[in-house]
């Protein structure tokens, strides 16, 4: 396949213009691309609407590390994400002010990443939030 850098999508088309960078680039499943991790904490996903596609497909891998995720989503997928890892278990947070704070309803509105940590996971969100600096 095809991938073309600067571009909100990936694109199988041949006909790339001289001024774009292309190159080859094998594609994996999440679940095959990172089966034999003996640990995973965190995923970071800006996949342009592909979120509702790839995270399900990653479930066996979700369910087995538990990883903080922390994604941009909008419109309809939104909904889709939410309601598909709210109902494995995640919680839903905001990053406000340099610290994460849980989100009441997943019709909350934000501007930037969502992050998700499951329950099971308390420790990895204490660590992470002692990472964070307050937005000056």
């Amino acid at each position: 396949m095809d991938l073309r850098t600067g571009l909100a999508k990936v694109d199988s088309e041949k006909d790339v213009e001289v001024s774009e960078f292309s190159f080859k680039a094998e594609m994996k499943c999440g679940s095959e691309l990172f089966r034999d991790l003996t640990r995973l904490d965190f995923i970071k996903c800006d996949i342009e609407g592909y979120e509702e596609v790839v995270l399900p497909e990653m479930k066996p891998v979700l369910e087995k590390f538990k990883p903080i995720i922390q994604l941009e989503t909008w419109g309809n997928q939104k909904a889709v994400v939410e309601q598909f890892l709210l109902c494995m278990g995640y919680n839903e947070y905001d990053l406000d002010g340099g610290k994460l704070t849980q989100v009441a309803s997943p019709n909350y509105v934000i501007s930037g990443d969502l992050f998700f940590i499951h329950p099971d996971n308390k420790v990895m969100l204490g660590r992470f939030n002692n990472v964070l600096q307050p937005v000056a």
